[in-house]
């Protein structure tokens, strides 16, 4: 098994992530994707052989440069919570902030760990999309996807207390990152 089809069938394995892709999959978003900390802490509870972890959001990202109005994105996270109000939705529209595709957007988040999302695709078939691979996710390393996230990246790994939550973690945190 490659490791895409590793995180994939972390995925698939899993109920309550499942019936979130569903969740979105059925507000038939275009270029839509469930990623971040979603994907990033189902593989590493798992790898760490711990009980789910809880997500502090849900980031439901989209691309639609037809419809770029900040109030689609918060009636959208309306609608998911009307369906299912214990998950902690997060919509974003990427093509708001200017990208093009959520893949072109994930290219800008901080760790390539968490630069990874899952979609329910038509004919119910789950997909991912790691614009910097999954290796960094499944060998659990922490690596910025550019120098200037450094920073933030050992801002975001002390806030979410990653090492005490999983030990085995590997830092590449190196200045030359990217």
């Amino acid at each position: 098994m490659n490791e895409a089809d590793l995180v994939l069938d972390i995925i698939a394995g899993d109920r309550w992530r499942l019936g979130t892709l569903n969740l979105v999959a059925e507000l038939e978003l275009p270029d839509a994707w469930v990623g971040g900390g979603f994907v990033r802490n189902a593989v590493w509870d798992r790898l760490h052989d711990r009980p789910m972890t809880p997500l502090n959001d849900i980031d439901v990202v989209y691309c639609d440069r037809s419809r770029t109005d900040a109030s689609i994105d918060e009636n959208l996270a309306l609608e998911l919570a009307a369906r299912s109000p214990k998950r902690p939705w997060s919509v974003l529209n990427v093509a708001r902030k200017g990208f093009r595709s959520v893949e072109a957007a994930m290219r800008k988040w901080p760790e390539t760990a968490t630069a990874v999302a899952v979609a329910i695709q038509p004919g119910n078939r789950l997909a991912l999309l790691a614009p910097y691979g999954v290796t960094d996710l499944v060998a659990m390393i922490v690596r910025p996807t550019s120098p200037d996230m450094v920073e933030l990246v050992k801002a975001r790994m002390e806030k979410k207390r990653w090492l005490k939550l999983y030990p085995n973690l590997e830092l590449a945190l190196e200045e030359d990152a990217g």
